[in-house]
């Protein structure tokens, strides 16, 4: 079997943020804090269902 053919779980890099942020229980404020950007961004992140961008490096 072709490790081609094989169908591949969707992955939503949001919803993983925003999971791994609940878990932590931390509100989007400190994350957002923690990483040097605005709250806003971290909602907008959490939104998105494929990265883009560099800050998940962070």
């Amino acid at each position: 079997m072709d490790i081609n053919s094989i169908p591949q779980k969707k992955v939503h890099h949001g919803r993983n943020v925003r999971y791994f942020r609940e878990m932590r229980e931390m509100k989007q404020d400190v994350l957002a804090s923690a990483l040097g950007i605005a709250q806003q961004t971290v909602s907008i992140l959490e939104k998105k269902k494929k990265s883009t961008t560099k800050l998940y490096e962070k």
